[in-house]
C-alpha cells in the first residue's frame, strides 16, 4: 500500500518539475498544471470480482466502519468516448484523511471490468480531488495537452448536487495506476465538514460488553445516532448534557459495566460515518 502512495507522491512531483521547466523558458503553457490538486492523495479506487470477502478480511485486520452499498446503476458513465451503463457495488472506507473505494462491477463493459480482466484484483487509481468542475475540466485539459487521455468519465448525485470524475489513462505508462480527478460538491474542508454534517453533540461511552452496550445505547432516550468507535461508543445526541443521565441509566438498567461518558469534539472518521450513512439513505430512497 505504502507503494501505490509513492506512486501519487512521484506524480505530483512529475508535474513540480514540468511547472518548473517551462517556467525557466519563460514560456507557461495553457491550461497550467494546478499543484494544489497534487499535494495530496485524497482517494484510493480498488476493483474486485466479489466484494464481500475483500471487506471481511480487512475487518478482521482491524479496519473499521466500512460502509457497504447495495448494486447500483451509474450514472451515465463515459467509456472510451462512448455511453456504457454500468452496475457497481461499492464500499467505502478511510485510512487517516484518505477515503478507500472499493469497487465490484456487477453490469456492463466499463475501466473496472478492463481492469479485472487484465489484472484480477487490485488498486485501480489514485484519487485527487479539486474545487470546483471548471478547475477538474482544466486539468484535465492540461494532462490531454501532455498526450494523457480520458479514459472514463463518471458522474453521480449528491445533497448538494452532481459529482463529476473522470480517469486518466496514465496505467501504461505510469506503472500501472489510473489518475482520478473529481469534484465532489459534498467534499468541503475538514472543519467545514465537521460543522456542515455532524447534526448534534458527540458522546464518548465505554460500556462492557460493547454488544448489547450498542443496542441499549441506540435505543436510549435522546440519542439520534450510535455507532461502534474502536473499543468505546459513539453517541450523536441534540445535548450532551442533558443526554448524558439518561443514557447511563439505559446502560446500567441493562446490567452494563459503564466506564467513561463523556462529551467529545467529532473526529474526520465521525464525519466520514454520518456522510457515507447519509448517502446510504439517499440512495435507498432514490432506487
Amino acid at each position: 500500500m505504502r507503494a501505490k502512495y509513492m506512486l501519487g507522491f512521484s506524480f505530483a512531483l512529475l508535474l513540480v518539475a514540468a511547472y518548473v521547466a517551462r517556467g525557466r523558458a519563460g514560456d507557461i503553457a495553457k491550461p497550467a498544471v494546478d499543484l494544489s490538486v497534487y499535494g495530496h492523495v485524497s482517494s484510493v479506487v480498488w476493483v474486485v470480482k466479489d466484494l464481500d470477502p475483500v471487506l471481511n478480511y480487512w475487518e478482521k485486520l482491524g479496519l473499521k466502519n466500512l460502509v457497504r452499498s447495495k448494486a447500483t446503476e451509474s450514472v451515465s458513465p463515459i467509456y472510451k468516448g462512448k455511453l456504457a451503463p454500468t452496475t457497481v457495488r461499492t464500499a467505502f472506507g478511510r485510512v487517516g484523511d484518505v477515503v478507500i473505494e472499493w469497487i465490484q462491477p456487477v453490469i456492463g463493459n466499463n475501466l473496472y471490468t478492463e481492469f479485472l480482466k487484465r489484472h484480477g484484483d487490485g488498486i485501480l487509481g489514485l484519487g485527487f480531488a479539486v474545487k470546483t468542475d471548471r478547475q477538474l475540466e482544466e486539468q484535465i485539459q492540461y494532462l490531454q495537452s501532455k498526450g494523457v487521455e480520458v479514459v472514463q468519465r463518471t458522474q453521480w448525485r449528491n445533497a448538494e448536487g452532481m459529482g463529476h470524475g473522470a480517469y486518466l489513462d496514465t496505467a501504461a505508462k505510469g506503472g500501472g495506476i489510473a489518475v482520478l480527478l473529481y469534484h465532489d460538491p459534498d467534499g468541503p474542508a475538514p472543519a467545514e465538514l465537521k460543522t456542515r454534517f455532524m447534526k448534534g453533540q458527540l458522546l464518548l461511552v465505554e460500556c462492557e460488553p460493547l454488544g448489547p452496550g450498542l443496542d441499549a445505547l441506540s435505543h436510549a432516550p435522546g440519542v439520534l445516532d450510535a455507532a461502534v468507535f474502536g473499543s468505546s461508543l459513539h453517541a450523536v445526541v441534540a445535548d450532551a448534557q442533558a443526554a448524558m443521565p439518561g443514557i447511563r441509566a439505559a446502560l446500567t438498567t441493562r446490567g452494563l459495566m459503564v466506564g467513561r461518558l463523556e462529551h467529545i469534539q467529532p473526529s474526520l472518521e465521525d464525519v466520514f460515518v454520518a456522510l457515507t450513512a447519509a448517502r446510504e439513505s439517499q440512495l435507498g430512497r432514490s432506487a
